[in-house]
């Protein structure tokens, strides 16, 4: 797929930026040979017209992911968000007895807003579903070929939009199947925030456009959806409840992304070099134990940019399901962060954005004597 008009706004005046040679193209740990790993190139491009950024070429979906890695949620921070979402949604899901939700993975979600409420029927529409439970109908496969279930019913996602390849058509597609008086309630991350504490997380081969508030609130304007509320959680996410009403006068003004998400990116990917320099430096000139924090795409970027894979014993991660396997593109294996526990001096790198307190205070309470070289904004 190659992208030549914008996903945001639809013009086609693109103009490319920035190059990353050679990325691993998927986020996550493999049970496979690292002979079989896949890198690609990441070309990403302004549209001239409306100031967003994107992914020129995506990568097709069988090919990225080939390896699910949407497990229950690890951390506090992604379990507070949940929970949170959870009462967002129950707090305006008024009378409505049906939902769909659209990519609910593992089922964590519907598990929170089914508790105490059996009786709503809970319909998930999932590509890759790992949910076991005799109260949620899962229809496996995309929103497109489903699009159909969509009406009458209260629709949710939480961190589904900017996986899209095609998200202004795909809210148009929605928005088309919504009755009068439908809601949608749905979370997106706040790359705005991501990327101002430097977290690849924000964009990459997953997320591969620059999603805000100003381009929810674009979009909403374009399909009839009025925002009954909108609320940042913390600076990780931002919650939307919309509304299908009748149709209202057609959009005149141009639309334009305020602030400057190039600029924001190029910056992101300059810093992330000099902490990998910086870094290479102070391994190679105090030999020990060396640590890097997160089987995921945090790990990767150092690496992808520089950092010494051979002064690294391994990558660290609480989640167990990666654990005792080699972090996609490298052949670094993925331990618990308790290995440090009775070393000596041990030293950790850790570049994870929005997770970069939880982390640190955990490796502390691991271990007090750790090192731990951060890349702070």
């Amino acid at each position: 797929m190659n992208r030549t008009s914008c996903v945001v706004c639809g013009e086609d005046n693109l103009e490319v930026f920035l190059e990353l040679e050679r990325f691993p193209c998927y986020m996550g740990v493999s049970r496979r040979l690292f002979s079989s790993d896949a890198w690609f190139e990441q070309r990403w491009q302004e549209c001239q017209a409306c100031k967003g950024i994107q992914l020129q070429s995506p990568i097709e979906t069988e090919v990225l992911y080939k390896e699910n890695h949407h497990k229950a949620p690890v951390g506090k921070l992604w379990i507070d968000h949940f929970k949170s979402f959870a009462d967002f949604i129950n707090m305006h899901k008024g009378r409505k007895r049906r939902i769909i939700e659209i990519g609910a993975a593992d089922g964590y979600l519907a598990n929170l807003i089914l508790e105490g409420d059996d009786e709503l029927k809970y319909t998930v529409i999932e590509p890759s579903p790992s949910i076991k439970d005799a109260r949620i109908e899962v229809i496996q496969g995309y929103l497109e070929n489903h699009l159909d279930c969509l009406g009458g019913g209260l629709i949710i996602h939480s961190h589904v939009l900017e996986h899209l390849y095609l998200p202004r058509e795909s809210v148009q597609n929605i928005a088309n199947e919504m009755n009068d008086g439908d809601k949608m309630i749905f979370s997106i991350p706040n790359m705005s925030a991501l990327l101002q504490t430097y977290g690849a997380n924000s964009l990459n081969f997953e997320h591969t456009y620059f999603l805000n508030k100003e381009v929810v609130e674009y979009w909403a304007k374009l399909n009839d959806l009025q925002i009954l509320e909108s609320k940042e959680f913390r600076s990780h996410s931002i919650f939307f409840c919309v509304q299908k009403m009748k149709s209202r006068s057609v959009l005149t003004d141009i639309f334009e992304i305020s602030e400057n998400p190039r600029l924001a990116f190029v910056e992101m990917w300059t810093k992330i070099e000099k902490f990998v320099t910086s870094t290479n430096v102070i391994m190679q000139q105090q030999k020990k134990e060396s640590f890097l924090f997160g089987g995921h795409i945090f790990s990767q970027s150092l690496l992808a940019k520089g950092l010494k894979s051979e002064l690294i014993d391994c990558i660290l991660d609480n989640d167990i399901f990666k654990q005792g396997h080699r972090l996609y593109g490298t052949e670094l294996i993925v331990r618990s962060p308790t290995i440090i526990k009775k070393m000596e001096y041990p030293r950790v790198i850790l570049a994870a954005s929005h997770y970069q307190n939880e982390i640190r205070e955990q490796l502390i309470q691991i271990n007090p004597n750790v090192e731990i070289l951060e890349l702070l904004n």
